[in-house]
């Protein structure tokens, strides 16, 4: 039942980041059998990133170094199948001042943002503006909050539906759209 989850979701668009062993997405077996696409789209490897390309975790308490915002959008180039489009990637953040900056090259052009340092808390507009810049092109970005994060899928327009009718009842009024 999972590998038939896996290839329902790679018809959409969501393929996998390594192939998968009998001991791989056996957490939640009731989970699995009842809801296998939506399980699939929720399970993370062994280092707690999503199993599938186009799904992104995200915790907005991620900022501790310089090389917080780097590692954020090298991950999320990988996440979104688009690391080969990334050149340097660099952050300067004073955390005393509560100032900083993030530069980064994507599809040969550099932008530098400024952002605000809070704590280890992401600057959310920033955060927003690279995961429009960094999103995949043609894709409708469909964000599911949880907390003080969330997960990130990118859907093709004409996997929308199908992409929905493997999220649960319960969760579909927490999907933004």
């Amino acid at each position: 039942m999972v590998r038939e989850a896996v290839e329902a979701l790679s018809r959409i668009g969501f393929t996998l980041r390594r192939p998968i062993n009998g001991t791989d997405l056996a957490v939640d077996p009731d989970t699995a059998r009842e809801q296998p696409e939506w399980y699939v789209l929720q399970a993370l490897d062994d280092d707690g990133r999503p199993f599938l390309h186009r799904v992104f975790r995200y915790d907005a308490e991620c900022i501790t170094d310089d090389e917080s915002y780097p590692r954020l959008i090298k991950e999320l180039a990988a996440a979104t199948q688009q690391a080969h489009l990334l050149g340097d990637v660099t952050s300067q953040l004073d955390f005393e001042a509560g100032t900083g900056w993030v530069s980064y090259e994507f599809e040969g052009r550099t932008e530098r943002v400024e952002v605000e340092v809070d704590g280890d808390w992401a600057d959310g507009a920033e955060v927003d503006g690279l995961f429009n810049a960094l999103g995949v092109p043609d894709c409708w970005e469909v964000y599911l909050a949880s907390g003080q994060g969330g997960t990130y899928y990118w859907v093709p327009d004409d996997g929308l539906e199908t992409f929905k009718s493997f999220v649960p009842d319960e969760e579909l009024p927490n999907l933004n759209l």
